[in-house]
């Protein structure tokens, strides 16, 4: 009966420090594949907010061309959303459209506000206000706008101060561009 009792405790021994390193290993490969994510998730959002600013200029431009080449001075607190979707260069129905006309790119965290126009100077420009999710989003969307060779660093268009390169602190803030 003893020997028994000896080999039952025997194999009850428990888990190993290596089965339980093995576990702990998998752990960390499974929570860094899942951070890296959404990494590359935001990555795309920040990418994606960048493409419908390319999209708002080039609305811009078409519209300075249906005008003779000089767009119309937006007046004061205009947004100019409303007439791009009538002119079908944004999309202009369902999901994309949110509360006060914004244009909603990505999710509610990422939307295109307001777009005002400017011919003031004999330069045609846009400026372009923009929400993100957080302050670093908002901080890459800036920085990828910036690479643009009409990007505004700084100054104000339309009577709308245009954010500095460096100057995103929240999560909104306007890019400008000459056309």
């Amino acid at each position: 009966m003893k020997t028994q009792m000896s080999r039952m405790v025997r194999q009850q021994r428990g888990f190993t420090l290596i089965e339980l390193g093995i576990v702990v290993a998998v752990i960390a490969v499974l929570a860094t594949v899942v951070l890296m994510g959404k990494g590359f998730i935001d990555s795309s959002r920040v990418t994606k907010l960048h493409e419908a600013m390319e999209v708002v200029k080039k609305g811009a431009s078409t519209i300075a061309g249906m005008q003779g080449g000089t767009i119309t001075t937006s007046a004061a607190g205009a947004n100019e959303l409303t007439n791009m979707r009538t002119r079908n260069l944004i999309p202009a129905t369902g999901s994309s459209v949110g509360a006060g006309g914004a244009w909603i790119v990505s999710n509610q965290d990422f939307q295109i506000t307001t777009v005002q126009f400017d011919s003031s100077g004999n330069n045609n420009a846009v400026a372009i206000t923009y929400t993100t999710a957080n302050a670093p989003m908002t901080a890459d969307v800036l920085a990828a706008a910036s690479k643009d060779p009409g990007f505004k660093n700084g100054g104000t268009v339309a009577g709308v101060s245009c954010t500095a390169q460096n100057g995103a602190t929240g999560t909104s803030a306007v890019a400008c561009f000459n056309l």
